[in-house]
């Protein structure tokens, strides 16, 4: 299966729309979205969790197929490395959703939340997630700068990376604090969707810049220097 790269961004921004599957608990689960966490939807013990279920697994699927179209035409090793980066976070997702945690309450704090094999493994394709596309979107912020892409872009991407700690890290503070506001979680998602979309998009771009010899070393070398990578 061919996939170019005006289908892969349209996948990608499909896949930012599937990840943030959560204004559905407006009609299937009001009560987890305004006392629980957003993994909690998707237990196995809650209504219509295999909705939300569904959705991360789907947007696993869109960002493998993207990244698969995409990573067969990519120039130099960066490049490829984001695609990568993308592509991995997609299939984590899919690893998260089909193990959710399997906590009867619903509440900011559970044992099995902290201490079971299932939870642990939950937390951890979680955090990795995360990890990998917080590389990719470093990724796109520095090939953008240095191929000197569109700047409205680059802008976009450096917000994104910006409010991805900052709302994580807030949301996890007010989980640990047992407090009952949850929609920094909700706000982390939104922008974590906007932050797939803004990869497979620049992705996409920067493989038609084409710097030949761009490599750890001449990154380095352009970004010492301040200016835009000239091959």
């Amino acid at each position: 299966m061919q996939v170019n790269n005006r289908t892969a961004v349209r996948l990608g921004w499909m896949a930012a729309v599937t990840y943030n599957s959560w204004p559905l608990a407006f009609l299937f689960n009001r009560m987890v979205l305004q006392h629980g966490l957003a993994s909690d939807l998707e237990k196995f013990s809650q209504p219509f969790s295999w909705v939300f279920i569904t959705g991360d697994i789907v947007t696993g699927a869109l960002l493998l197929v993207a990244a698969y179209g995409q990573y067969s035409r990519a120039s130099y090793k960066l490049l490829r490395l984001l695609i990568f980066s993308y592509g991995a976070f997609g299939i984590v997702i899919i690893l998260a959703a089909i193990t959710p945690i399997q906590c009867e309450q619903i509440a900011s704090i559970c044992v099995e939340r902290l201490a079971s094999p299932a939870a642990l493994l939950h937390s951890s394709f979680s955090i990795m997630s995360i990890l990998l596309l917080s590389q990719a979107v470093v990724l796109c912020q520095i090939l953008r700068r240095v191929t000197g892409s569109k700047v409205r872009q680059l802008w976009l991407l450096i917000i994104t990376a910006v409010a991805m700690p900052v709302f994580g890290i807030s949301g996890l503070v007010d989980i640990v604090d047992g407090n009952n506001h949850n929609e920094l979680q909700f706000i982390f998602i939104t922008v974590t969707g906007l932050a797939i979309g803004l990869c497979v998009s620049s992705a996409s771009q920067l493989s038609t810049k084409r710097p030949p010899t761009l490599t750890f070393r001449t990154l380095r070398r352009s970004l010492r220097a301040g200016r835009s990578f000239n091959p």
